[in-house]
Order: structure tokens, then C-alpha cells, then sequence
């Protein structure tokens, strides 16, 4: 409010009771060295008051209006996009996402359908030979055209009851393929993805250069519970894929709430690879840093882990 009381110690002073002073003589009310909820009420008037007219501004800007509602967030839906893939789990559907051996393999021992819904577990299967040593994965992946499209999944998720996961889990990811490019491999990472460790993560990312990305990821903020308190959450995940970024868009929606969006976004590698994939299931590191974050102080995972998921929808514009 501008009223000047001196170095803030948390003591109540004389410079304290100067500025409180000052201020129930300017706003004509009675002297008093109390501070009380009425006192405390003409405060928060004052200040909304002060307050400049809101304004939104940076790269959201377009998806609010002047009074901070949300508008002009259907960039994806708007497109119209067409229903391609649906699974409520009811019915066998393995022969569906099963096209390689390792696959086959891997999906026959860590996927199951129980009581319709898919329980995915991950990691007593075989590895691909092009994963990391310390990183593992048991998947349904569903392939998709990148150039001209734009793409929603949705589905339900769960844990088997409250879980707080310290390392590095993705359920669910948009994922552009990408393949050398004179000899060289560009940089890589999913385009949008949903992760199961430290109550939940989303993640948007923009391909910066042939080598680097910039990676957005924030924590998930629900109104109630967490991702992996043990109830069902519905997970709507978007993607426009861009070579530029005039189009470009990722956006995270958890339990109706926006998790996270971005736009104006290169939201494909530079390997210029037209397939790509949208999965759920587990892909995880099988490792996790040290809390005290010392050098080389890592712990191993070695136990399995079991996602529920239910009512998978794949939509996309073609």
C-alpha cells in the first residue's frame, strides 16, 4: 500500500505503527494499534483497488481473454479430427500393438486385461537392443502420419492404490520417430508425455536445433488427490506437430484442469521421418538419484511396477 515500515523483521515497531497510523488517518478510520480481520478486510479493498486492470501477455496471451478465462484453447479440437483407434479393454486387442518379436514378447508378458481394463506392467520382459542399459519399457504403441496432422489421445489412469515414485516413470507420450541424417543423430524426446513419479509430471517439448531441445516439464496441480493416489484420472494429451513454429502446439489436460500448454513450439525432431507413435504403458529408468544429489550416488530399481488404464481414444486429423 506504500506505507513505509522500515527493515521487515517481523516485529510490530514503532516504524509499524507509524505506517498503520498513516494509514486509518487516510482512510478515515478510527486510531487503533490492533490489527483486526475488519482492519485486514479495508486492507485487501485497498489494494484491489491499486490494482492495474489485468492483463495477459507472452506466448499464452492468445488463450486468454482480458478477464484470465481460458478462450481459443480448442486449436486441436477445432480441426475436426476424426476417431482412429478405441479400446475400452473389454475384448482381446494384443494383436493390435504386437508387430515386431521383442514386442510380442514383451506385451505377452507384461500386458493383461482384467475385468476391462488393461493393466500394463513393466520390467520382467525382454530389452530392445536400442535402449539404454538403465532404461525400460512395456508398451501399447499405436502409429500415426506426422506432416499436415494434429492428434489427441485420451484415456483413464490409476495406480494399485497411493504410490509416490522417486524415479523417472512416463505412462503416456506423443513420440515423433527420428533416424540418422548424414551419419548423424538429431536430438530426440517425446513431443508431449505424462510421467508417474513425484505424484506426476507433463511435459511439452520444443526441438531448438538439430542437437538440443528445450524441455518443459511441471509438476501436475489437481484440485483433488494426485495422478498416482490410486483413483481414476482422465489424461487428454494434444499435439500438433511443426517443423516451424507457427503451428506448433502440446497441451495436457488431467481431470478437466490444463496442466500444461504451449504453443508457437517446433514440436517434431529435425530427422524429417514422417511415422510416429502414441503410447501408454510404462517407460521407465531403472535407477534413481541420491536425494543428496552426490556424484555417482544412484539407487537401483529392482521391482516391478503396474499401471491400470481404461477407455483409450486416439483422434486425429487426416
Amino acid at each position: 500500500l506504500g506505507y513505509d515500515v522500515g527493515k521487515i523483521d517481523g516485529l510490530w515497531g514503532k516504524n509499524s505503527q507509524r505506517a498503520l497510523d498513516d494509514y486509518l488517518s487516510e482512510s478515515a478510520l478510527p486510531n487503533s494499534n490492533t490489527v483486526n480481520s475488519r482492519l485486514l478486510r479495508s486492507m485487501d479493498l485497498s489494494l484491489e483497488n491499486l490494482a492495474p486492470p489485468l492483463t495477459i501477455w507472452g506466448e499464452y496471451a492468445q488463450f486468454f481473454n482480458n478477464n484470465g478465462n481460458l478462450q481459443n484453447v480448442g486449436s486441436v479440437k477445432a480441426q475436426k479430427l476424426n476417431e482412429v483407434f478405441h479400446t475400452d479393454f473389454s475384448e482381446p486387442n494384443i494383436h493390435l500393438f504386437s508387430t515386431d518379436k521383442i514386442t510380442k514378447e514383451k506385451l505377452s508378458k507384461g500386458y493383461k486385461q482384467v475385468d476391462g481394463v488393461g493393466v500394463i506392467t513393466c520390467c520382467s520382459t525382454p530389452k530392445y537392443t536400442f535402449d539404454p542399459p538403465d532404461v525400460d519399457r512395456t508398451e501399447l504403441s499405436y502409429d500415426i502420419i506426422v506432416p499436415g496432422n494434429a492428434f489427441r489421445m485420451q484415456f483413464k489412469f490409476r495406480t494399485k492404490g497411493p504410490k509416490n515414485f522417486k524415479h523417472r516413470a512416463l505412462i503416456a507420450q506423443f513420440k515423433h520417430h527420428s533416424r540418422l541424417v548424414n551419419g548423424r543423430q538429431p536430438a530426440t524426446a517425446p513431443s508431449v508425455a505424462v510421467y508417474a513419479h513425484r505424484n506426476g509430471r507433463v511435459s511439452c517439448v520444443d526441438f531448438e536445433s538439430f542437437d538440443s531441445v528445450d524441455y518443459d516439464v511441471v509438476p501436475i496441480n489437481l484440485k483433488k488427490g494426485y495422478l498416482t493416489d490410486g483413483d481414476w484420472h482422465s489424461v487428454i494429451m494434444e499435439w500438433v506437430p511443426s517443423k516451424s513454429r507457427d503451428n506448433g502446439m502440446c497441451r495436457v489436460i488431467i481431470d478437466g484442469d490444463v496442466q500444461i500448454l504451449k504453443s508457437g513450439i517446433r514440436s517434431i525432431n529435425f530427422s524429417n521421418k514422417v511415422e510416429a507413435s502414441a503410447r501408454i504403458g510404462i517407460y521407465r529408468d531403472n535407477f534413481y538419484r541420491s536425494p543428496s544429489y552426490e556424484p555417482d550416488e544412484y539407487y537401483q530399481i529392482d521391482y516391478n511396477q503396474s499401471f491400470e488404464f481404461d477407455d483409450l481414444k486416439i483422434f486425429a486429423r487426416y
